[in-house]
């Protein structure tokens, strides 16, 4: 998707009064957006603001409070063991989430550590 595209769809949900609930696909497009555009200010091209900082806070309320009500409940989301989340982006990277979340228990039952994780054999991790 191209920046116009991005920038016409964050207007219609900030100006439009769209309830955020309801577009998901239009929140990850502009919550990526705002994340690789550095903000608290998001600038066109020409280096322009395109958005007020109210905007943008407003924005991201409605987003949080999306996720909020939404969210699914992971175990990965659950712990702040860096291993943990690691495990868990990787084999997301590989495949659909809920394919990941047997694979999941049984591999940290398997290998709680990374300290486990490195002195396996590559067969038993494989396993």
């Amino acid at each position: 998707m191209d920046k116009k595209n991005v920038h016409e769809r964050i207007i219609s949900i900030l100006c439009n009064g769209l309830d955020v609930r309801k577009t998901f696909s239009i929140q990850i497009e502009c919550w990526l957006f705002l994340i690789v555009s550095s903000c608290p200010t998001i600038q066109n091209v020409g280096g322009e603001a395109i958005f007020a900082p109210v905007q943008i806070r407003k924005f991201r309320c409605q987003l949080l409070a999306w996720y909020d009500t939404h969210a699914r409940d992971l175990p990965w989301r659950r712990t702040r063991d860096p291993y943990a989340i690691w495990v868990s982006e990787i084999m997301l990277q590989q495949t659909r989430v809920n394919a990941v979340l047997d694979h999941y228990a049984r591999f940290m039952d398997r290998f709680p550590t990374v300290q486990e994780l490195a002195n396996a054999t590559e067969p038993e991790v494989l396993a």
